[in-house]
């Protein structure tokens, strides 16, 4: 188990304390965050906690807005697997995604945008705690939200080598990292040919690619 980091004067614990432990629940506490806010300043962050997953021997944090998951929550128990999921892949990664990784300085979870993002100049990632859920409200599983953080990861590396971050080439290129990575991930086969297909056919997501998060 880690111990607790101070980033900027705010406190990030291992992100396996996010569970149930036997002295009760997270032990994180609340802080203000909203240096990390968007420049729209649309999701506040000020009552965020923080927590942190090490993948390759640097530290990757995770922020979640209180609002959008609290201790306990079946949110925030989501959260806990998708780092527990994505620190299992990474060394089963191949370079692409682990060189990616190492451009992301942190993963926000908030209920507040319209659709997740990459905050490329802060390399950060917007998860939308909304998108856990399907319409029918079913959960997505936490094998394709950390593909997803991949994903992103991605375009903060693009951005990174001076290259279109977004956009359907973009868009492309960063499918094609989590298909590549889909064994190390465990993406179920219905999740890998959900995204071979948006490969294939980019239109399909043109929407969402215009669409603003905010």
């Amino acid at each position: 188990m880690g111990v607790p980091i101070k980033v900027k004067g705010k406190t990030y614990r291992p992100y396996a304390e996010m569970g149930v432990t036997p002295g009760g629940l997270f032990p994180g506490k609340v802080e203000d965050r909203g240096f990390l806010s968007p420049k729209k300043k649309v999701i506040s962050l000020k009552k965020s906690y923080g927590a942190y997953l090490a993948l390759g021997g640097r530290n990757v944090l995770l922020i979640i807005d209180a609002p959008a998951a609290s201790p306990g929550t079946p949110a925030w128990d989501f959260i806990r697997k998708v780092a527990a999921q994505l620190e299992a892949a990474y060394p089963k990664l191949d370079a692409d995604a682990r060189d990616a990784l190492a451009k992301l300085d942190a993963v926000i979870f908030a209920a507040s945008p319209s659709r997740s993002f990459a905050q490329v100049e802060k390399a950060t990632f917007f998860s939308d705690t909304d998108e856990f859920q399907r319409a029918d409200r079913s959960w997505i599983t936490p094998a394709y939200s950390a593909s997803c953080i991949v994903h992103d990861a991605n375009h903060v590396r693009i951005h990174r080598r001076g290259g279109k971050h977004w956009g359907e080439e973009a868009e492309i290129a960063c499918w094609k990292v989590q298909v590549a990575n889909s064994d190390a991930l465990g993406l179920a086969d219905y999740e890998v040919a959900f995204l071979e297909d948006l490969i294939a056919h980019p239109e399909k997501a043109r929407t969402r690619m215009e669409e603003s998060p905010f």
